[in-house]
């Protein structure tokens, strides 16, 4: 196995390990307690702001900040809809125009740090949960 692959997978269990000793364990009706009204956010590959906020009937409105420089910006706005899994799994459906990409659904488990923070990893992105 090249050194540089087994270097790869060694630092992503390390990290795997490194997440779950510091997170702690909430029921489902715990999670969904203190998602049910947080607003999420990120930065977007190309350093753009994302947010939305999940409103109690499970839907959102997402919000891309597009800065176009000397104090003009472009919001990119998108309804959709919001799940919390019996496990713990958060998913979030967009729905983009095709100009701003089209639909996505995509899921990911909530992680819940040992200070009680939130995050979700999303790709390269880790998403703050805000309550």
């Amino acid at each position: 196995m090249n050194r540089h692959v087994f270097a790869s997978l060694l630092l992503g269990l390390l990290s795997s390990a490194a997440i779950a000793q510091e997170s702690q364990q909430l029921s489902a009706d715990e999670l969904r307690a203190r998602i049910t009204g947080s607003t999420m956010e990120f930065k977007s590959k190309i350093d753009t702001p994302v947010r939305w906020t999940n409103n109690p009937n499970g839907t959102t409105r997402i919000r891309v900040t597009h800065d176009r420089g000397k104090g003009m910006s472009h919001d990119g706005l998108a309804p959709g809809t919001w799940s919390l899994s019996t496990d713990g799994t958060y998913c979030l459906t967009e729905n983009w125009d095709v100009v701003h990409g089209g639909p996505q659904h995509w899921c990911a488990p909530v992680i819940v740090g040992s200070d009680g923070s939130m995050s979700l990893r999303h790709g390269q992105a880790m998403i703050e949960i805000h309550q």
